[in-house]
């Protein structure tokens, strides 16, 4: 079963920190994220993409 794409607001909650900062990682890069299909403004985060940046988060 494949696994349930993150939002932006989830990873914010997860995280303690604001939508406006994974929206701002997002458009860095450092954040892998995609938009759903026909729906250009909202944004889904997959595990390997949310894990991904997390272990980069805490190297710096």
């Amino acid at each position: 079963m494949p696994a349930i794409p993150w939002t932006p607001a989830q990873v914010a909650e997860m995280y303690g920190v604001s939508d406006e900062t994974i929206y701002r990682e997002i458009r860095s890069g450092r954040l892998k994220a995609r938009h759903k299909r026909g729906q250009s403004r909202k944004w889904f985060i997959t595990d390997d993409a949310l894990r991904e940046w997390a272990e980069t988060m805490l190297e710096d």
